[in-house]
């Protein structure tokens, strides 16, 4: 048994059967085998199946946001590139760890499941948020600046989804990448193109 942790290693062992097969692959007692421990030992850390789940699905955000960050520190230019930066993070996720994708952003566990992946969840959406926020400096109402995270969080989100289902045409050029790429630069331009202070939407 590995010295971090058994808790840890059965996260990790998780994860790793998750990135190479995927989650109908992943059994609670295949775990506990893996990791040198009884079948029952995952039972005892985790509640049930889902329980696991929301920890390997944890990580995966963690993952995804250490990229983010790190494109952030590394210098990244204007406001616009920082939320390019993020953008890509996102992609890199999907290309690079499909099966982590999938149950990362595939609805296999909800974001509110456990306490630990909602706050991924949260810090993910914060970084967005602050990106977005230096871009349109002149924005004081909280609720148009989460409305355009939101707008292009789901543009994001909306692409990678498509390419996951390989629902995108073959007569579309480029890759998600790309595809991505253009969706955030227009609408960072449309909004830029707008009123310097839009009106809040109104509420029922």
């Amino acid at each position: 048994m590995v010295a971090e942790g058994t808790k840890a290693a059965l996260v990790r062992v998780g994860l790793q059967i998750v990135e190479e097969r995927g989650v109908d692959a992943l059994t609670l007692r295949e775990i506990g085998t893996q990791a040198g421990v009884s079948r029952q030992t995952p039972y005892r850390h985790f509640e049930n199946k889902e329980m696991l789940l929301a920890a390997i699905a944890a990580e995966g955000m963690r993952r995804e946001r250490g990229w983010m960050t790190r494109a952030l520190d590394g210098g990244v230019g204007s406001p616009e590139s920082r939320v390019h930066a993020i953008a890509e993070a996102h992609v890199r996720l999907l290309t690079q760890h499909r099966f982590l994708y999938e149950l990362v952003y595939g609805g296999a566990v909800a974001k509110s499941a456990t306490p630990e992946l909602q706050q991924e969840a949260i810090a993910s959406f914060a970084l967005l948020r602050e990106a977005v926020q230096a871009c349109f400096p002149e924005i004081s109402d909280l609720l148009v600046l989460r409305l355009r995270c939101i707008v292009l969080w789901g543009a994001v989100r909306g692409i990678a989804e498509l390419e996951m289902r390989s629902q995108v045409p073959g007569s579309v050029g480029g890759g998600v990448k790309d595809w991505v790429g253009e969706a955030v630069s227009t609408l960072l331009a449309g909004w830029k193109k707008g009123s310097r202070t839009p009106a809040r939407r109104a509420t029922r």
